[in-house]
């Protein structure tokens, strides 16, 4: 778990609707990086780097806590890493989701993550409830 101590969000959705089958919802959610963890003394000392795989893990937590339900990654169609994130430089992302809930509990994501500087990552995947 990442949540609460590599980043943690300052403004989930409190009343966000629930998913229902073939209704798009879509939210924002704004964290803070923790440029002090241990994941970054070896992603790269000196130079710190948000590693690729962490953001899916962001993304699978956010939402989890957004629609307080265990998700389990099923299918990631495209990830476009546009550019790199140094928590000392970029500390505040902004994740943007578009979650529409499909037959089989199947949830389909289409994901954005900004920075100050710029688009980050794009992500459009697949999770199963």
């Amino acid at each position: 778990m990442l949540i609460n101590t590599f980043f943690t969000p300052v403004d989930l959705p409190k009343n966000i609707e629930e998913l229902n089958k073939e209704h798009a919802v879509e939210f924002s959610v704004r964290i803070k990086l923790n440029p002090d963890h241990s994941i970054f003394k070896g992603h790269f000392p000196g130079q710190p780097v948000v590693p690729g795989v962490s953001y899916i893990e962001m993304i699978r937590e956010i939402m989890e806590a957004v629609i307080k339900k265990k998700l389990y990654l099923k299918e990631a169609s495209n990830i476009k890493f546009l550019s790199i994130t140094n928590p000392l430089i970029n500390s505040w992302l902004i994740f943007t989701f578009r979650l529409i809930i499909k037959e089989d509990n199947l949830i389909t994501s289409r994901v954005s993550i900004s920075s100050d500087a710029g688009i980050v990552i794009k992500f459009d995947g697949i999770f199963s409830l």
